[in-house]
């Protein structure tokens, strides 16, 4: 999921990276995890509260985060 549509990755994308890997999985498969992702989240999306509003908050557990370019940290939120 997070390949899909945290990075924009489209399936063939990520069955490529998989298959050099030596994971050999059809797109198919793929497709239909987006499915059951999106039938186990339909009970939220599909709540009148859910839908009237414009963001859901999660949990912000905060945690340090590394910044490459200086190697210090600053805080990041899950």
């Amino acid at each position: 999921m997070m390949a899909k549509w945290g990075y924009h990755l489209p399936f063939y994308s990520q069955a490529q990276m998989m298959a050099a890997k030596v994971v050999d999985i059809e797109r198919s498969t793929l497709a239909r995890s987006v499915g059951y992702a999106a039938a186990l989240l339909d009970p939220i999306y599909n709540r009148e509260t859910g839908r009237a509003r414009t963001k859901i908050h999660p949990d912000d557990t905060r945690l340090p985060i590394l910044a490459p370019s200086t190697g210090k940290t600053h805080k990041g939120a899950l």
